[in-house]
């Protein structure tokens, strides 16, 4: 099998990582041609490909999506790592996905607690994959490690998408709660509280709420909230030691479109609202977090 993968930042070191053992060939390919010093153009790359994974963020998936298009075999099955809202839409990328490829194109999503340093050094990792066809599901296990990659199966691609986006955002609070010193019993809390309002988002969204409970939610979210490597979490830190945050933390930027795709029920859930009192109107964390509890 011949592996491209657009997008040769941590994620995608780790997924040549993950597919090199058993596939042909696995190319890289970056908009950054210093990540890939021997890189090949797309026209030459793209066409012999049997899967390419899309490791980049999501605001970029459409346009790169339209330049892969007219290159692509029709048998090839395009599997995106990203997670987030298309701004101008509001769409998940479950619905943007297939607005942008031929109706026939096999396509899917892995969202898992995935931390590109672990799989680098071998130390395992998991992953929920919800495609067009659950057969894709037994390639992409073919294909994979799977002492390093344990891949789970989903026919709720909604939901799945829904639980990447979320686990992003409520992987800021639990940054913002290192940034004001919580120590690990108030974090179990916060986590706990924050499943519930992924279930009752998701569902509210048109998602199976059990998809909260599994890799692609609960456990992205421990794994995303709680590690050094992660760029949600330390953004969430960075609110309340610097005032900054990182422009590139897709928890900071799907926050406002999920406020838009729940209206006046955003209300409803309490750490959801406490982010955006933080983030949006520039409230103090620590006053905050202490009314939140």
């Amino acid at each position: 099998m011949h592996v491209v993968i657009i997008g040769a930042g941590r994620i995608g070191q780790a997924f040549k990582h993950l597919c090199e053992a058993r596939a042909e060939s696995v190319s890289l390919f970056d908009a950054d041609t210093t990540k890939v010093p021997d890189q090949r153009p797309l026209a030459e790359i793209i066409p012999p490909a049997d899967v390419i994974f899309l490791c980049i963020q999501s605001f970029a998936i459409r346009e790169v999506l339209a330049e892969l298009k007219p290159l692509l075999k029709r048998a090839a099955l395009v599997v995106s790592l990203a997670k987030g809202i298309e701004r101008n839409t509001f769409k998940t990328l479950d619905i943007v996905i297939p607005e942008c490829l031929a109706p026939e194109q096999p396509w899917g999503l892995i969202i898992g607690p995935m931390l590109a340093e672990e799989i680098l050094q071998n130390q395992g990792s998991a992953g929920v994959f919800a495609g067009s066809n659950p057969e894709e599901c037994t390639i992409l296990s073919s294909l994979i490690d799977p002492h390093n990659l344990s891949l789970e199966c989903s026919t709720d691609i909604h939901g799945v998408a829904l639980a990447g986006v979320l686990k992003n955002i409520y992987a800021l609070s639990l940054g913002i709660a290192d940034g004001i010193g919580w120590g690990a019993n108030r974090k179990g809390w916060l986590i706990t509280r924050a499943i519930r309002e992924m279930r009752d988002i998701i569902e509210i969204l048109g998602g199976d709420p059990n998809t909260a409970d599994g890799p692609a939610g609960l456990g992205d979210l421990i794994a995303t909230g709680s590690s050094p490597h992660s760029r949600n979490r330390a953004t969430g830190e960075q609110i309340v030691t610097t005032g900054q945050m990182n422009p590139l933390s897709e928890g900071y930027i799907s926050l406002s479109s999920l406020k838009h795709l729940l209206g006046e029920r955003t209300s409803e859930f309490k750490i959801l609202s406490t982010l955006i009192e933080i983030i949006e109107h520039k409230q103090d964390a620590r006053t905050v977090y202490k009314q939140l509890v």
